[in-house]
């Protein structure tokens, strides 16, 4: 099952909750290792095609990360 299916919204109150009781400097560190996390999970995904299959209904949504 990918990622993708499982989903967050069901977590979401709680994990906004959960941000918003952090420190600024915590949740920064926090989201960094968020996307080093979630990287490794979505990277395998993309480069066998599963994510990149376009007009595929996995890709109703796709987004590009780039550093800033």
């Amino acid at each position: 099952m990918a990622f993708i299916e499982i989903g967050l919204r069901t977590l979401s109150k709680v994990l906004i909750k959960m941000a918003n009781t952090l420190l600024l400097m915590d949740l920064a560190k926090i989201k960094k290792e968020w996307i080093e996390t979630l990287m490794h999970v979505i990277m395998p995904m993309f480069e066998d095609s599963y994510l990149s299959d376009v007009g595929g209904a996995q890709t109703f949504f796709m987004f590009e990360l780039t550093e800033k």
